[in-house]
């Protein structure tokens, strides 16, 4: 079993990125990595953020979505929690919950 915590954000939210590396991911016992469609101008990306080749807006965010479950699954996990990046996550209760049902 190889799980993921998948994060869709937009370059405009990048300093909500920054509170949850410093919350709840940084607590987290499984990997969380935060995905973003085409940023507007170049950008250094860090290694748990993944840019998509979609582009970064509303619009376009079921496209994002269903690339970042294609990317998951192309990199072999085999089980995904989609989040927000407006959103603060239990890690501790989600991982209960989520495999006791497993």
């Amino acid at each position: 079993m190889k799980p993921l915590i998948a994060v869709t954000c937009c370059w405009p939210n990048i300093a909500a990125v920054g509170a949850i590396r410093r919350t709840w991911a940084a607590k987290s016992p499984i990997p969380v990595k935060f995905f973003f469609g085409q940023p507007k101008k170049p950008r250094q990306v860090q290694p748990d953020e993944i840019v998509l080749p979609v582009q970064d807006d509303y619009p376009h965010h079921i496209q994002k979505v269903a690339t970042m479950f294609r990317w998951a699954k192309a990199n072999g996990f085999t089980h995904v929690w989609k989040a927000d990046d407006d959103c603060y996550l239990a890690v501790d209760r989600l991982l209960k919950k989520w495999f006791a049902r497993s």
